[in-house]
């Protein structure tokens, strides 16, 4: 189910074509989500990270700042999705 969702993501932002020959992976890492998506995407090449935001105000508020240092730091498009 989370394969199908990313690439409905994926193929909204660059394409059916695209998104029939992606490789699209799903990674549990430790610690902070930050930390993990940073090291994740400079240990293998990465086109696009998907990331869902929590719908809660106060949790939303935090999640805007890690958000943007992941923007700052990823070498790949961020695509933010609302959570469910």
């Amino acid at each position: 189910m989370l394969a199908a969702s990313v690439r409905q993501a994926y193929a909204t932002h660059f394409g059916d074509a695209c998104a029939s020959q992606a490789h699209i992976s799903a990674v549990i890492g430790l610690g902070t989500p930050l930390d993990a998506l940073v090291e994740e995407t400079a240990q293998r090449p990465t086109d696009l990270i998907v990331v869902a935001n929590p719908p809660h105000t106060s949790r939303r508020r935090a999640g805007h700042e890690s958000l943007g240092t992941l923007l700052h730091a990823a070498a790949a498009p961020l695509l933010i999705v609302p959570a469910h």
